[in-house]
Protein backbone atom coordinates (compact mmCIF):
# COMPACT_ATOMS: atom_id res chain seq x y z
CA UNK A 1 0.00 0.00 0.00
CA UNK A 2 1.46 3.23 -1.30
CA UNK A 3 2.03 5.32 1.98
CA UNK A 4 -0.19 8.69 2.27
CA UNK A 5 0.47 12.55 1.29
CA UNK A 6 1.78 14.59 4.41
CA UNK A 7 0.29 18.58 4.17
CA UNK A 8 2.11 20.06 7.27
CA UNK A 9 0.01 23.55 7.64
CA UNK A 10 2.28 25.70 10.50
CA UNK A 11 1.45 27.67 13.43
CA UNK A 12 0.96 27.86 17.13
CA UNK A 13 -1.50 26.04 19.01
CA UNK A 14 -3.64 27.50 21.51
CA UNK A 15 -6.87 30.51 20.28
CA UNK A 16 -4.02 33.23 21.55
CA UNK A 17 -2.51 32.82 18.41
CA UNK A 18 -6.02 32.35 15.89
CA UNK A 19 -6.16 34.76 13.00
CA UNK A 20 -2.75 35.66 12.79
CA UNK A 21 -0.07 35.69 10.30
CA UNK A 22 1.88 33.00 11.81
CA UNK A 23 -0.80 30.68 11.84
CA UNK A 24 -2.13 30.90 7.76
CA UNK A 25 -0.81 27.44 7.39
CA UNK A 26 -3.08 26.11 10.21
CA UNK A 27 -5.41 28.26 8.41
CA UNK A 28 -5.13 25.90 5.24
CA UNK A 29 -5.14 22.38 6.78
CA UNK A 30 -8.28 23.55 8.87
CA UNK A 31 -10.03 24.58 5.31
CA UNK A 32 -8.56 21.45 3.73
CA UNK A 33 -10.72 19.09 6.29
CA UNK A 34 -13.70 21.10 5.61
CA UNK A 35 -13.54 20.40 2.18
CA UNK A 36 -12.34 17.18 1.78
CA UNK A 37 -13.96 15.83 5.14
CA UNK A 38 -12.23 14.29 8.06
CA UNK A 39 -11.73 14.78 11.77
CA UNK A 40 -8.71 16.42 13.90
CA UNK A 41 -7.56 13.47 16.20
CA UNK A 42 -4.58 14.51 18.94
CA UNK A 43 -3.20 10.85 19.37
CA UNK A 44 0.13 12.82 20.54
CA UNK A 45 1.07 15.82 22.40
CA UNK A 46 2.88 17.18 19.70
CA UNK A 47 0.61 16.91 16.85
CA UNK A 48 -2.97 17.00 15.41
CA UNK A 49 -3.85 14.80 12.41
CA UNK A 50 -7.19 14.18 10.10
CA UNK A 51 -6.87 11.27 7.70
CA UNK A 52 -8.70 12.96 4.34
CA UNK A 53 -9.33 11.67 0.87
CA UNK A 54 -8.25 14.81 -1.73
CA UNK A 55 -8.88 14.61 -5.15
CA UNK A 56 -8.53 10.48 -5.23
CA UNK A 57 -5.48 10.86 -2.69
CA UNK A 58 -5.00 9.64 0.38
CA UNK A 59 -3.75 12.19 2.82
CA UNK A 60 -2.52 13.44 6.52
CA UNK A 61 -3.16 16.86 7.35
CA UNK A 62 -0.85 17.52 10.11
CA UNK A 63 -0.92 20.56 12.07
CA UNK A 64 2.01 20.58 15.12
CA UNK A 65 1.48 21.40 18.60
CA UNK A 66 4.51 22.07 19.36
CA UNK A 67 4.80 25.94 18.58
CA UNK A 68 6.26 27.16 15.66
CA UNK A 69 10.01 26.56 16.73
CA UNK A 70 9.86 23.09 17.20
CA UNK A 71 7.64 22.02 14.07
CA UNK A 72 10.14 19.02 13.13
CA UNK A 73 9.19 17.43 16.49
CA UNK A 74 5.95 16.78 15.28
CA UNK A 75 7.03 14.94 12.22
CA UNK A 76 9.08 13.05 14.18
CA UNK A 77 6.89 12.06 16.42
CA UNK A 78 4.36 11.31 12.93
CA UNK A 79 6.94 9.08 11.56
CA UNK A 80 6.93 7.04 14.59
CA UNK A 81 3.32 6.43 14.28
CA UNK A 82 2.99 6.50 10.65
CA UNK A 83 4.69 4.78 7.18
CA UNK A 84 6.01 8.37 6.15
CA UNK A 85 7.31 9.39 2.81
CA UNK A 86 9.03 12.29 2.85
CA UNK A 87 9.04 13.09 -0.68
CA UNK A 88 5.06 13.40 -0.27
CA UNK A 89 5.47 15.98 2.14
CA UNK A 90 4.48 20.02 1.20
CA UNK A 91 4.74 22.61 3.89
CA UNK A 92 2.63 25.95 4.06
CA UNK A 93 3.20 28.53 6.50
CA UNK A 94 3.61 32.32 6.24
CA UNK A 95 6.43 34.60 4.97
CA UNK A 96 6.97 38.05 5.68
CA UNK A 97 8.97 38.43 2.40
CA UNK A 98 6.33 38.22 0.51
CA UNK A 99 3.80 40.63 -0.47
CA UNK A 100 0.49 39.98 1.47
CA UNK A 101 -2.00 37.51 -0.49
CA UNK A 102 1.14 36.42 -2.67
CA UNK A 103 1.78 32.76 -2.69
CA UNK A 104 4.91 30.42 -3.37
CA UNK A 105 5.59 27.39 -3.87
CA UNK A 106 8.74 25.93 -4.21
CA UNK A 107 9.88 21.94 -4.43
CA UNK A 108 12.76 22.94 -1.78
CA UNK A 109 14.97 25.89 -0.57
CA UNK A 110 16.39 27.32 2.62
CA UNK A 111 14.17 28.26 5.26
CA UNK A 112 14.42 32.26 4.66
CA UNK A 113 14.75 32.81 8.69
CA UNK A 114 11.34 31.23 9.14
CA UNK A 115 12.20 28.87 12.34
CA UNK A 116 9.16 26.54 11.71
CA UNK A 117 10.93 25.39 8.53
CA UNK A 118 14.25 25.86 9.96
CA UNK A 119 13.29 23.25 12.79
CA UNK A 120 11.69 20.44 9.74
CA UNK A 121 14.88 20.85 7.78
CA UNK A 122 16.85 19.89 11.01
CA UNK A 123 14.65 16.83 11.79
CA UNK A 124 14.58 15.79 7.84
CA UNK A 125 18.48 16.26 7.73
CA UNK A 126 17.57 18.49 4.41
CA UNK A 127 15.85 21.00 3.30
CA UNK A 128 14.66 19.29 0.36
CA UNK A 129 11.03 19.27 0.83
CA UNK A 130 8.06 21.26 -1.22
CA UNK A 131 6.80 24.61 0.61
CA UNK A 132 3.99 26.59 -0.29
CA UNK A 133 5.25 29.68 1.31
CA UNK A 134 2.24 32.57 1.92
CA UNK A 135 2.96 36.14 2.10
CA UNK A 136 1.91 38.31 4.72
CA UNK A 137 3.94 41.41 4.06
CA UNK A 138 6.76 43.38 5.88
CA UNK A 139 6.07 44.77 9.40
CA UNK A 140 5.47 48.54 9.73
CA UNK A 141 8.49 49.97 10.40
CA UNK A 142 9.52 49.78 14.11
CA UNK A 143 7.53 47.23 14.33
CA UNK A 144 9.04 43.73 15.62
CA UNK A 145 8.81 40.98 13.03
CA UNK A 146 8.22 38.51 15.93
CA UNK A 147 5.27 40.88 17.18
CA UNK A 148 3.79 41.58 13.76
CA UNK A 149 3.26 37.81 12.71
CA UNK A 150 1.90 36.90 16.21
CA UNK A 151 -0.55 40.60 16.93
CA UNK A 152 -4.26 39.84 15.49
CA UNK A 153 -4.39 40.94 11.64
CA UNK A 154 -6.97 44.45 11.19
CA UNK A 155 -10.16 43.73 8.46
CA UNK A 156 -8.39 44.57 5.51
CA UNK A 157 -5.25 42.59 6.11
CA UNK A 158 -7.76 39.41 7.26
CA UNK A 159 -9.66 39.79 4.11
CA UNK A 160 -6.51 39.30 1.77
CA UNK A 161 -5.52 36.55 3.95
CA UNK A 162 -8.72 34.41 3.79
CA UNK A 163 -8.34 34.77 -0.22
CA UNK A 164 -4.00 33.88 0.40
CA UNK A 165 -5.24 30.70 1.98
CA UNK A 166 -8.26 29.75 -0.41
CA UNK A 167 -4.99 29.96 -3.05
CA UNK A 168 -2.72 27.99 -1.09
CA UNK A 169 -5.68 25.57 -0.28
CA UNK A 170 -6.07 25.49 -4.34
CA UNK A 171 -2.88 24.66 -4.99
CA UNK A 172 -2.44 21.84 -2.59
CA UNK A 173 -5.38 19.92 -4.79
CA UNK A 174 -3.62 21.14 -7.71
CA UNK A 175 -0.67 19.49 -6.50
CA UNK A 176 -2.06 16.20 -5.48
CA UNK A 177 -3.99 16.20 -8.64
CA UNK A 178 -1.53 16.86 -11.73
CA UNK A 179 1.71 17.04 -9.40
CA UNK A 180 3.82 19.80 -8.11
CA UNK A 181 4.90 20.84 -11.14
CA UNK A 182 1.86 22.00 -12.37
CA UNK A 183 0.95 23.64 -8.91
CA UNK A 184 4.08 25.72 -9.06
CA UNK A 185 3.25 27.38 -13.05
CA UNK A 186 -0.20 27.74 -11.62
CA UNK A 187 0.13 29.70 -8.15
CA UNK A 188 3.55 31.14 -8.27
CA UNK A 189 2.52 34.42 -9.12
CA UNK A 190 4.34 37.23 -10.77
CA UNK A 191 5.02 40.36 -8.05
CA UNK A 192 2.24 42.64 -8.04
CA UNK A 193 -0.36 40.40 -9.99
CA UNK A 194 -1.91 39.36 -6.50
CA UNK A 195 -5.43 38.89 -6.99
CA UNK A 196 -7.16 40.73 -4.12
CA UNK A 197 -10.48 38.39 -4.18
CA UNK A 198 -8.48 35.15 -3.78
CA UNK A 199 -9.29 34.66 -8.20
CA UNK A 200 -6.56 32.34 -8.90
CA UNK A 201 -4.10 34.09 -11.43
CA UNK A 202 -3.48 32.98 -15.09
CA UNK A 203 -0.53 30.34 -15.19
CA UNK A 204 3.05 31.35 -16.16
CA UNK A 205 4.49 30.80 -19.58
Amino acid sequence: MASPHIFCGLGNPGPRYDGTRHNVGFAVADLLRDRHGGRWAFPDPTYAICRASVRGHEVLLVKPQTYMNLSGDALLALSRAHDIDWSTLIVACDDIALPEGQIRVRRKGGDGGHNGLKSIAATLSTPAFARIRMGVGMPPEGVDASDYVLDAMDADSATVAAAMVRQAVRCVEVWLESGLNVAMNRFNQRERSVPPTGVECEERD
